[in-house]
């Protein structure tokens, strides 16, 4: 029918004369044959279900194929001229999926969403979040281009946070059909009934438990070490070891230091592929020291930049044991020949309690390599006073006259549950719990529903928000509770003006509205968005530190990073503690003010009352306490880098949540404070802040970027507007990035220096070339001042000498202020020069005087 030499779906598609349903099965299969993959008997069921157009609920183990089955659904959606959407959890496991399916069916035809980033999103596949798909949802309901959709690791719709996003696609998009894929979904029925009465058509659940990988499953009763040690030496690498706290991973990992598990030239291969990798941060000398051990950490405590390099080596096989959290289950694909538990219980948010089946069987289907292994190995470890109680037991035995020297081990008073053997068989043999409903509403929903288009004749704003609420899968008394809180919703909304009601003279459909003198892009995504937009307008925007108290009130309704806020306390009290001794308060006093001493709260006192006041006028808010902090703030005040941050409070292991918290940050100042409120001052933390973010971790869209489209309708989409359109916040990042640039200079950091300017073939920069060109200013002067007069905004001029094109100029302050001496450069952000906005901006010509 066609040339063997076509390998690609696409191509294959492309060389079809007939493209009826039974003639595209056939290619499909063909074409996984020639790759050299059977066809399981559930796989096969299921992709013929899709051909037939029906909806799909696959509930199959771990390895075995679901990714072919989302696959034959894409092809069939592409082959029929349709758009299909594959969503996970996950960003990283979305842009595997993205790299994945460009393959199959070409660069041009494949588009990726994650809230970061938009890429090709036109394509008629698209790779994305859970979120989106579910904003995309709201906004355009029965009217949304998508009609196909792979739900991957749709056990997620029983996630507390996160479960909604799962449910609102099959509530608002009739018109999809849906592939829903886990191997631990539990009981559907629930969710097969109500999905067909909402579309209309057959679900079918394809379900097996026939791995292509068996697993044995072994407790052990040996300390972990020697299990450790007995799984390397009987070759049952790469091990992947589960703890349920970051310390937990780090601690191991680093005891295994002490022994060897890759030979020389396993040695030289991790060495070869590290080579030119950067590990800028305090954290990530010890990160390469154990890599280069063939050992790893792997848990959300880590930057995204170690994380990727973990599972890149791991894909290589280059890694012999991973210490990690139970982060693994979510489906990245890390090849694993054994999982060991290092305990079944942990804790969940609210309490410790023994895994759930589900828990517990998402992580262990991870063992088991698929073309490696003939079968996957599971390890439990018994409690660890449990093992010492038994080698206790064994010198008793041995010599009784010890029983009165040796004393047993008693279970720890806090964070355990116990377990045993028989705990660990129930977890094995029992079946995943059933899903629970997890929707709510929000603000932002509502907002979204307002947002559709007029035209689209579906229902809007509340309307459409009470009908959500029927149509969602609580139980009724739940779906009462939930009308009573859309009404307040609604009523909060337009009391703080985010709504405005149409006049009816003004009328086209709508009665409600958004405030026209919002930014395109406001969002409502935290519960006290609301509030902080009223306490801005309770501030006054003349104070000289209206910006702080301003970071104040944002990082207030974020979420606590708690292991950052632990070690800004322990290090007050550390402090308290010294200051005490030396002014010689007895030690009954000095413990009882340091129960008083929490970690810094700027400003908590004006954030108490402003809630109070707001909960006063918009009851709904109550249970959604502010929590005052200063870790952005704490951070801006002392223009503190990244590294210098983590060094001063010891947050090495922390580094990936001390990250997560001030990309929050930046993102709610950009996007929940309404720009009437943006002075410069706002514009200035808001880029010192995206500088700070940058530098430690670059976005992964620069990873995405650098995979050039085979088309000349290459599109990644970065905004509507011109990069130095918004004036104020484009200085301010000019002038961010050139403070972080003279920082780095005036400490030495030559090196670091020069990877923040943006190197071109005229002017390229090394560390020995920027040595050279500051020589004269060191032959005057013997440092660069760097402190709160060296960042005053009167040192650098930027002025505009084309559309795009800017000329720099930073002035360098010398011990003497005779600041004689600068940074002259240029900056051109035309699109076709410039084409990555998360490049650095400035073009360092020369230093002089």
């Amino acid at each position: 029918m066609m040339s063997t030499t076509v390998t690609t779906l696409a191509e294959r598609f492309d060389a079809l004369e007939s493209r009826d349903n039974d003639t595209l099965f056939d290619v499909f299969v063909e074409w996984a044959i020639d790759r050299g993959l059977e066809l399981y008997p559930a796989q096969e069921e299921a992709i013929l279900e899709i051909f037939d157009g029906n909806h799909v609920v696959l509930n199959t183990p771990t390895g075995s194929g679901k990714s072919l089955v989302a696959l034959a659904m894409h092809f069939y959606s592409f082959a029929h001229g349709k758009r299909s959407y594959y969503t996970s959890p996950v960003k990283a496991l979305v842009s595997e999926k993205f790299f994945d399916l460009c393959q199959h069916f070409g660069a041009e035809n494949v588009g990726m969403m994650t809230g970061d980033a938009s890429i090709n999103a036109g394509a008629p596949i698209i790779c994305c979040t859970a979120e989106i798909l579910a904003s995309a949802a709201l906004s355009d309901g029965a009217l949304a281009l998508i009609h196909h959709a792979v739900l991957d690791e749709f056990h997620y719709y029983g996630d507390r946070e996160r479960g909604m996003a799962w449910q609102l696609p099959l509530l608002l998009m009739p018109q999809t059909t849906f592939l829903l894929m886990s191997a631990t979904l539990g009981d559907t029925r629930d969710i097969i009934r109500q999905l067909e009465d909402r579309s209309g058509r057959p679900v079918a659940h394809v379900k097996s438990n026939q791995r292509p990988v068996p697993l044995e499953f072994k407790y052990s009763e040996t300390p972990l070490l020697d299990t450790i040690e007995e799984v390397t030496r009987k070759g049952l690498t790469p091990l992947y070891i589960v703890n349920f706290s970051q310390r937990e991973c780090a601690d191991l990992a680093q005891s295994l230091m002490s022994m060897n598990f890759c030979s020389k030239e396993e040695k030289q291969a991790i060495q070869d592929e590290m080579d030119g990798v950067k590990f800028p941060t305090p954290y990530g000398k010890v990160i390469r020291k154990f890599l280069s051990h063939g050992v790893a950490i792997h848990h959300g405590g880590l930057l995204p930049r170690y994380r990727l390099l973990v599972e890149k080596l791991s894909q290589m096989g280059l890694l012999k044991i991973i210490a990690g959290t139970d982060t693994l289950g979510v489906g990245i694909n890390l090849p694993i020949r054994t999982v060991l538990f290092t305990k079944l219980c942990k804790y969940d948010g609210h309490k410790v309690q023994i895994l759930s089946v589900r828990d517990f069987k998402q992580i262990a289907g991870r063992a088991g390599r698929k073309g490696y292994d003939t079968e996957g190995l599971v390890i439990a470890q018994a409690p660890e006073h449990v093992i010492e109680n038994i080698k206790i037991n064994q010198k008793i035995s041995e010599d009784p006259r010890k029983k009165k020297k040796l004393q047993f081990k008693k279970p720890p008073e806090r964070g355990f549950v116990h377990w045993d053997e028989d705990t660990f068989n129930r977890l094995i043999e029992s079946d995943s719990e059933a899903l629970t409903s997890r929707f709510t509403v929000t603000h932002e929903m509502l907002l979204n529903l307002l947002q559709r288009p007029e035209e689209s004749e579906q229902p809007m704003g509340y309307r459409a928000l009470g009908e959500l609420i029927e149509a969602s899968h609580e139980p009724m008394a739940r779906k009462s509770q939930l009308r009573r809180k859309a009404k307040m919703i609604f009523k909060s909304l337009r009391s703080a003006g985010i709504l405005q009601v149409v006049p009816r003279e003004e009328r086209r459909g709508s009665k409600v509205q958004l405030a026209p003198d919002l930014q395109h892009d406001f969002s409502i995504h935290h519960a006290l968005s609301l509030f902080l937009v009223w306490a801005a307008e309770q501030l006054n925007p003349e104070a000289p530190e209206f910006h702080l108290t301003l970071l104040s009130f944002v990082e207030a309704i974020l979420e606590d990073p708690h292991s950052v806020l632990n070690h800004q306390k322990d290090k007050v009290i550390r402090e308290a503690i010294a200051q005490m001794k030396a002014e010689g308060i007895e030690y009954e006093e000095r413990m009882e003010k340091l129960e008083k001493i929490t970690y810094p709260q700027p400003d908590a006192d004006a954030i108490e009352a402003g809630y109070r006041e707001f909960e006063r006028l918009h009851p709904w808010v109550s249970g959604f306490e502010p929590s005052p902090k200063s870790v952005a703030r704490d951070m801006v005040e002392h223009y503190s880098s990244f590294n210098d941050y983590v060094n001063k409070y010891g947050l090495e292991r922390s580094e990936g949540i001390l990250l997560r918290h001030l990309t929050q940050t930046y993102k709610t100042l950009k996007q929940n404070v309404p720009d009437q409120f943006k002075t410069d001052g706002v514009y200035e933390v808001t880029a010192y802040l995206r500088d700070v973010i940058a530098r430690a971790d670059s976005s992964l869209i620069q990873e995405w970027e650098s995979m050039r489209y085979a088309t000349e309708e290459e599109e990644v989409e970065t905004g509507p507007q011109p990069l130095d359109a918004d004036t104020k916040a484009f200085t301010a990042r000019v002038r961010a990035e050139l403070r972080s640039l003279v920082q780095e200079i005036a400490a030495d950091n030559l090196e670091e220096a020069v990877g923040l300017v943006r190197n071109t073939p005229e002017h390229f920069w090394t560390p020995m070339k920027l040595e050279r060109a500051l020589a004269g200013f060191f032959e005057e002067y013997d440092h660069i001042v760097f402190n709160h007069r060296a960042r005053a905004t009167d040192l650098l001029t930027l002025r505009r000498v084309g559309p795009g094109q800017w000329s720099v100029v930073q002035v360098l302050v010398d011990p003497e202020d005779h600041n004689e001496w600068f940074l002259r450069g240029h900056i051109d952000v035309r699109p076709e020069v410039f084409p990555d906005p998360e490049e650095r901006l400035f073009v360092l010509e020369e230093i002089g005087s």
